[in-house]
């Protein structure tokens, strides 16, 4: 938002354990193998990150033009959906 807005202009981004994609809410989180975050933990993160955000804008996997950007270090473990 802030490069849409033209607010700041950031030089790097740092990305832990992200939350990228709204649509990767399955019941196949429910699986007992994921016994920190399940499908309904993941559908609250999202829930709470976006309140009344347009999706559109505010998901980055939603977004259809990420030109601009400057260069993203990203942090994830070995099963994360995210």
């Amino acid at each position: 938002l802030t490069r849409d807005r033209a607010e700041i202009d950031p030089v790097l981004q740092l990305l832990v354990y992200p939350m990228l994609d709204d649509r990767s809410v399955g019941r196949h989180l429910d699986d007992t193998g994921h016994r920190l975050w399940n499908a309904t933990s993941n559908r609250f993160g999202w829930q709470s990150y976006l309140g009344a955000a347009d999706p559109e804008v505010a998901v980055p996997a939603r977004r259809t033009d990420l030109a601009g950007l400057p260069p993203a270090w990203l942090g994830v473990g070995t099963l994360d959906l995210f």
